[in-house]
């Protein structure tokens, strides 16, 4: 039985002290998670990791069905800040993502923190950089193209202002 049930959350149900069985409880996995992983490797993403508190065999067995190639499991919040430190010390700009109180530290501690569902945790959205209104995945590699075309924008800014600064100085001389 411990092995059927190590995917699962088991509650174990027992009366008058006589063990009736087991319950098993997983949460679903977001049909639009696997996309989003496979569209932030599309935006070169060099490294897509996941870590969280949950057992090792439903760590793997998330992992596995978002195709995400590294994980790991029972995670607490001092673990997963230390997760992302190793990555930061590996040189890997660090951006997490996350929405529960157990990933606040987390996100505090990554380069960028993006808290998922603006009406989930308060922690995790003070503890972030970039507060999302919705849970839906798909929305990180959008704000990743949002920010590329923004910086775009700032740059072609500056080049156009350094045009007419340049042409100023050489019309006045």
């Amino acid at each position: 039985e411990a092995g059927e049930s190590s995917a699962f959350s088991a509650i174990f149900i027992a009366r008058d002290g006589s063990y009736l069985g087991w319950i098993g409880l997983r949460d679903g996995i977001r049909p639009e998670a696997a996309p989003a992983l496979r569209e932030l490797r599309g935006l070169r993403v060099r490294r897509l990791a996941m870590f969280t508190g949950d057992r090792a065999a439903v760590a793997a067995r998330v992992a596995a069905a978002v195709e995400c190639p590294e994980h790991r499991a029972e995670c607490l919040p001092e673990g997963k800040v230390a997760f992302v430190n190793e990555v930061r010390q590996a040189g890997y700009r660090v951006a997490v993502v996350g929405d529960g109180v157990n990933d606040a530290p987390a996100l505090a501690a990554g380069d960028t923190g993006i808290a998922m569902g603006a009406a989930g945790s308060d922690v995790a959205i003070h503890s972030a950089t970039i507060a999302l209104m919705n849970h839906d995945l798909r929305r990180v590699p959008f704000l990743i193209r949002l920010s590329h075309a923004a910086r775009a924008v700032v740059l072609q800014n500056i080049g156009v202002g350094l045009l007419f600064i340049l042409g100023g100085l050489f019309l006045s001389g």
